[in-house]
């Protein structure tokens, strides 16, 4: 399924002012489950399942959605449609994709809807997710919003962060309610997904309140510091920095700003794209703060940095403490690292 409405929604229509950070859900993508959204997207969220085809169960089945995933659509097609007439909510919802994608029988969309709806009705979490998918790509967006809330209080975890994502941003027929995409990155959170980990971190650091009734989520900076080293564990980037900021900024680990330290946190947080980890890993590189000073490699973090902001590096104070071989240095190695990620830098 077209994974461009979603995407593109969330990715160029919400803003900061509104709660929602596009920074925040680049991290996402790049995390392990964002990049299983961006290959599968997310009427495929059972597919990488090993317990969602049970041979035990039934193996026709098995062998059917053996064919399924290796693409072998025409003879899963053959096989499933007896499957789905006898009930099996599973082969309901695998003939609604294929003929959602015209894969191995005939596309129609109304043959899709019965089909996914069909396993809908039986309760299958998988078809409440495939069913919000649908709806978000023909535009009902307000049907997609409330079978993705069904998909979320199933407890399909990748449901629940794209929920906590559209209630930051007040999208898609629901409020802006940044209490409720707490709760909701809670819930993944504590289903052990470490992104949502990352931003339950995020979100007792910062705190949040909701207009409509005052309620709040109080700032709790032993809870923040807790679930960051379990973020910054599983290698999430917002638990890393929040880490290197309760380090330099905060000092809520230490008494006083500790530098050294903190960079650490900062460069891992900075090598997944944390966007203002960059920038403090810039400023501490250009001050000697925890680092040696080197020049070079700020402006290389600086300029990394600045790919989304009307400023130019080349424009900045560090720049004019450079010279122009030290600036081409530290261009080059921004390139390659970018390079080395399959990305793109564009320069003014």
């Amino acid at each position: 399924m077209r994974l461009g409405l979603i995407l593109a929604f969330l990715l160029a229509f919400l803003s900061p002012a509104h709660g929602f950070d596009p920074h925040t859900f680049e991290l996402f993508l790049q995390s392990d489950r964002g990049q299983h959204y961006t290959r599968h997207g997310l009427a495929y969220s059972f597919i990488d399942d090993p317990e969602w085809a049970d041979a035990t169960a039934d193996p026709r089945f098995a062998k059917a959605f053996e064919h399924f995933k290796a693409g072998n659509f025409g003879d899963a097609a053959r096989a499933l449609p007896a499957l789905a007439e006898e009930g099996h909510a599973k082969a309901q919802l695998l003939m609604g994709i294929l003929h959602y994608q015209g894969h191995g029988v005939e596309k129609s969309f109304d043959q899709a809807m019965d089909w996914t709806q069909q396993a809908v009705e039986q309760d299958l979490l998988a078809a409440k997710v495939a069913l919000a998918q649908i709806y978000f790509d023909i535009r009902q967006e307000e049907l997609g919003s409330q079978m993705l809330e069904r998909a979320a209080e199933g407890g399909d975890s990748l449901s629940q962060i794209f929920l906590a994502f559209i209630y930051q941003g007040g999208f898609y027929g629901l409020p802006l309610d940044e209490v409720k995409a707490f709760e909701w990155f809670l819930k993944a959170a504590e289903a052990g997904e470490p992104f949502a980990i990352g931003q339950v971190a995020s979100g007792y650091y910062l705190g949040a309140r909701r207009k409509s009734d005052g309620a709040v989520v109080k700032r709790d900076f032993i809870e923040a510091i807790r679930w960051a080293f379990a973020a910054a564990e599983r290698n999430d980037a917002v638990g890393q920095f929040l880490i290197g900021t309760f380090y330099t900024i905060e000092t809520q680990i230490s008494r006083r700003p500790d530098w050294e330290k903190g960079v650490v946190w900062y460069r891992r947080a900075a090598e997944q794209g944390h966007l203002v980890a960059q920038i403090r890993l810039s400023v501490a590189y250009q001050l000697g703060e925890g680092v040696p000073r080197d020049l070079v490699t700020a402006y290389k973090w600086a300029m990394l940095a600045e790919r989304d902001s009307p400023y130019s590096v080349r424009d900045s104070k560090l720049a004019s403490e450079m010279t122009p071989e030290q600036i081409a240095e530290g261009e080059k190695r921004a390139l390659e690292w970018m390079e080395e990620r399959g990305l793109i830098l564009v320069t003014p």
